[in-house]
């Protein structure tokens, strides 16, 4: 299949699309190769039109646009706050304040047991000022080392309370050790 290209030659376009001078000895001005296609329609080899160019920027109107409701404005002490964490932080002020929270348990030692199919566990808490200082496995009398739930008693002095995390593979352990913590805590009450 072959391609006619239109014997007469087209005015030279300023565009920069258009392929390189005519060529040496020759008046006629370079061809322009957008015109090619494999359709051999009349369409196919008409001359193309330069495409116009792109239309300049309007300069802007003097009317100026509706400006946006603006935003309650935040307490001083959150200016540079991003605005989701400011609503937050609103709706935390505006809870009524906490009193201080008296001691929670009564200063001492104390010790409680708890128990699982592997055994029994002793744990000991200190109490002072109201708050566990001292957590630790005071005896460990199961089947399986207590090293598998050794991470639990600083849980206890972060947490301040007996809810401590499961340990996989020592689940029953970690049981028998939270019985004990609520043991000894339930006296210090």
């Amino acid at each position: 299949m072959s391609l006619a290209l239109p014997t007469t030659p087209r005015p030279r376009s300023s565009d920069a699309s258009s392929v390189g001078p005519a060529p040496a000895g020759s008046s006629a001005p370079a061809r322009d190769i957008r015109a090619t296609s494999s359709d051999t329609s009349p369409s196919a080899t008409a001359p193309v039109a330069s495409s116009p160019a792109p239309a300049e920027p309007q300069p802007a109107t003097s009317a100026s646009p509706t400006p946006a409701p603006a935003a309650p404005a935040a307490p001083a002490s959150l200016s540079g706050v991003p605005s989701a964490e400011r609503t937050v932080a609103d709706a935390l002020a505006a809870l009524p304040p906490v009193a201080a929270s008296a001691p929670h348990y009564k200063d001492g030692t104390y010790s409680g047991w708890g128990s699982c199919r592997h055994g029994d566990i002793e744990a000991t808490v200190v109490v002072e000022g109201g708050r566990i200082t001292v957590a630790r496995i005071s005896m460990c009398l199961t089947r399986y080392s207590c090293s598998w739930i050794s991470p639990l008693p600083p849980q206890v002095l972060a947490r301040q309370s007996q809810n401590v995390d499961y340990v996989s593979g020592a689940t029953e352990s970690a049981t028998a050790f939270y019985n004990a913590l609520g043991e000894a805590l339930a006296k210090a009450k």
